[in-house]
């Protein structure tokens, strides 16, 4: 499931943070999924270069947990 996240996030388009979380969140959304408001914080955090991709999903991980 980890590997998943990195790999998806290594796939968005656009250098500029705005639309790169943009493009993230479209991408869940067509997934039919709903982003929580901590995810899009954090999505916005690794666009800008404030945390990295492990630290956004250890975060996650360490918020939600983790079944898979």
């Amino acid at each position: 499931m980890h590997n998943n996240l990195i790999k998806f996030s290594g796939r968005i388009g656009s250098a500029e943070p705005e639309a790169q979380v943009r493009q993230a969140m479209a991408n869940i959304t067509l997934e039919g999924l709903n982003p929580s408001v901590m995810s899009v914080k954090l999505a916005h955090a690794v666009a800008s270069g404030k945390i990295t991709t492990n630290d956004a999903i250890s975060q996650v991980i360490k918020n939600y947990g983790c079944h898979a």
